[in-house]
């Protein structure tokens, strides 16, 4: 399974923090993860529309658009 680099962090990061900074770095979390994905949609998007449409058919075929794309590349617990 593919991992974001929010994910990847949200994994790996461990600053001992009290119950009540969890919770606001929670909230953090869920921030950057929705950023990541715009920003992946986005590229994929920009990506689709500046010339590479013909390679990039096969794909959508296969996979669908943008969001399907992120949905199943990057699996996550929390979206």
């Amino acid at each position: 399974m593919k991992h974001t680099a929010v994910e990847w962090l949200v994994t790996h990061i461990n600053l001992g923090l009290t119950y009540e900074q969890e919770v606001i770095f929670e909230g953090l979390f869920e921030q950057a993860r929705a950023i990541e994905k715009e920003q992946i949609i986005n590229a994929w998007n920009n990506a689709y529309d500046k010339g590479t449409r013909d390679r990039l058919e096969k794909v959508v075929d296969t996979v669908g658009d943008a969001d399907t794309y992120f949905k199943e590349t990057f699996k996550q617990q929390k979206q």
